[in-house]
């Protein structure tokens, strides 16, 4: 089972689409558990071993990744990454289309806007979690 990437970074966040992420990703836990034992989640450590295998590989973790979780970055990314190719490239050959753009967009008239919008603020809020330095 293959982690719908693709998907991920070309739909726009919906209450249907974060249902299937997470769809997507109760079944991949049940296939993971499927891998490890019929006991490894059925237990009082089943939250514990979920945590852990969704760390990174360096933390320890085997880096399952939910789809729910990152499909409003995604989305966002995807954005990020297709605008400053459409600006560099509209940039150089001084193309009309920009100033066009840029005015549709200070209108809010684009309709993928609200999409934007709307996986901004799906997007977890940022926590700052400060650790000492070793010594």
């Amino acid at each position: 089972m293959q982690c719908p990437s693709y998907f991920l970074q070309c739909t726009p966040p919906s209450s249907t689409f974060t249902k299937s992420c997470i769809s997507f990703d109760s079944s991949f836990l049940q296939m993971f558990g499927h891998l490890l034992g019929s006991r490894s989640f059925n237990n009082p450590e089943g939250p514990l071993v979920h945590k852990q295998a969704s760390l990174p590989i360096t933390f320890g973790g085997v880096g399952l990744i939910s789809t729910s979780t990152i499909a409003p970055t995604s989305y966002l990314g995807s954005w990020a990454l297709v605008v400053s190719v459409i600006v560099i490239r509209f940039t150089v050959y001084q193309h009309p289309f920009l100033l066009k753009a840029i005015t549709r967009v200070n209108n809010n008239t684009f309709p993928f806007q609200q999409h934007l919008r709307v996986a901004r603020d799906l997007l977890p809020p940022l926590t700052c979690v400060c650790v000492p330095p070793f010594e």
